[in-house]
């Protein structure tokens, strides 16, 4: 298995520190990323948010690309319709170009209207766009040159340059929600990056519908996204992390009825209490959380790959608020401590991470 990080640069009112600190600290955490044999380093976008959610995750990616040698950088996830193609398709090449070919771009259609009001772009008009956007880039990536005329989009004998430095162009990974999207993500061979709240019993219910739509088609990266923390016991990863990742999931997750649970007869049922943040952590963690001492965080990756096959984990450590020794930290243990007990690749069969349970 392969794992990245991912980060998504916020500053909530109840942690303030000063904007240059956090960034250099993310420059710190790539670099430690790199020397702990992390495969890459993943950056969200938001825009127009208070706590200041990356609105700029290419820019910040070419910072990462330049402070690392080895450490691929990847966006989770550009939003696909508030991006001109032109402009897309030169910043993400110079981007490879600046990484050496390490370049992994993740797209996604968005869904908050904040940001859609803000850059003046009818929600409604999300997906035609992000699929008319996206086939552009590819064109321009790949085509000397391009002359297109669309419903969003008129390009007049356009040719880029410079080129991505992978050919014919980066890989693209693609995140969806909607039953349809799945389908023909897996129709395509597409890279599917799951929304990161969703508990496994959803998790394995898009599965189901992505290995049926892919078929006799060769499996590619199974990815997964989930919050994760390790600390020397598991009283003590809660203590740390608690209070920053239900901030996440009252501020950000709530689109996807992440602050509930769905109870067998199909109802949602709200959870997240905020007089009561401890009832609301035991509820949410179930099937959502990779947090604990090391053994608790292996055989919890066990149940997530036995379930999905999953081959590839982005995972969060850079917890909105949380000190950056503890990440650092984290990162450390997760890579000397928790990977080594888990056997298993994408060469191996999932049901070996059992295995771990009888430790």
């Amino acid at each position: 298995m392969k794992v990245g990080l991912l980060c998504t640069l916020q500053v909530p009112e109840r942690w303030p520190q000063p904007w240059p600190r956090l960034y250099a600290d993310l420059l710190e955490q790539a670099e430690a990323a790199e020397e702990l044999g992390y495969d890459a380093l993943w950056l969200g976008e938001h825009h127009f948010l208070a706590d200041g959610h990356c609105p700029a995750p290419l820019v910040v990616a070419g910072a990462v690309a330049a402070r690392t040698t080895r450490l691929r950088v990847g966006t989770c996830v550009v939003l696909l319709p508030l991006y001109h193609p032109v402009r897309l398709a030169e910043d993400a090449a110079a981007l490879d170009v600046i990484a050496d070919g390490r370049l992994v771009l993740g797209v996604g259609q968005g869904y908050q209207q904040a940001e859609f009001a803000g850059f003046g772009i009818a929600l409604a008009e999300r997906f035609a766009r992000a699929r008319e956007t996206l086939a552009l880039v590819r064109r321009l990536w790949t085509e000397e040159r391009v002359s297109f005329q669309g419903g969003y989009w008129r390009l007049d004998d356009v040719a880029l340059n410079p080129r991505p430095v992978q050919q014919p162009h980066p890989p693209i990974w693609f995140a969806a929600v909607r039953p349809r999207a799945v389908a023909r993500i897996a129709q395509t061979s597409g890279v599917l990056i799951r929304p990161p709240a969703d508990p496994l019993p959803r998790l394995s219910a898009t599965e189901r519908l992505y290995r049926e739509a892919l078929g006799e088609r060769p499996s590619p990266t199974r990815p997964l996204v989930r919050e994760v923390y390790v600390a020397e016991d598991d009283e003590q990863a809660r203590r740390d992390v608690a209070a920053h990742v239900l901030y996440i999931y009252r501020e950000q997750y709530t689109r996807w009825g992440a602050l509930g649970e769905w109870t067998a007869d199909g109802r949602y049922r709200r959870v997240y209490d905020p007089q009561d943040p401890a009832l609301a952590w035991d509820r949410l963690r179930r099937d959502r959380f990779v947090v604990g001492d090391p053994l608790t965080c292996a055989r919890e990756l066990g149940r997530y790959c036995d379930a999905l096959g999953t081959d590839y984990l982005i995972a969060r450590m850079h917890f909105p608020g949380l000190a950056h020794d503890k990440v650092l930290r984290s990162m450390e243990l997760f890579a000397r401590e928790v990977l080594p007990r888990c056997d298993f690749g994408a060469t191996s069969p999932p049901s070996r991470l059992s295995d771990v349970a009888k430790e």
